[in-house]
């Protein structure tokens, strides 16, 4: 799955057993339950495959306005991440880190 993107954590591996035992199985209901748990609590990539989940009406009705909130979220999450890597290294690297 996304695991060459994602650190190892508990999270992912949440993800993974659930693309292994429900999506490949087509039981979308219980893919998207397991899902949105984890993307409540801010998980980035559960964040995207439950925007998926409403783009596609995949285990839940398709609503497009869902799925852009749902991805937005995933998208926000993953660059305050990078932007706050990029600021850590910037100031480390002109001296002014912590």
């Amino acid at each position: 799955m996304a695991s060459a993107y994602y650190k190892p954590c508990p999270e992912l591996d949440r993800c993974n057993e659930l693309i292994e035992r429900y999506w490949k199985t087509e039981q979308y209901e219980k893919c998207f339950s397991g899902y949105l748990p984890l993307a409540e609590q801010g998980y980035p990539l559960a964040e995207c495959q439950i925007g998926y989940f409403y783009l596609e009406g995949r285990g839940v009705e398709k609503d497009l306005e869902k799925a852009f909130c749902w991805t937005e979220r995933a998208a926000l999450s993953v660059a305050a991440g990078v932007a706050a890597s990029y600021i850590c290294k910037w100031l480390d690297r002109h001296g002014k880190g912590p």
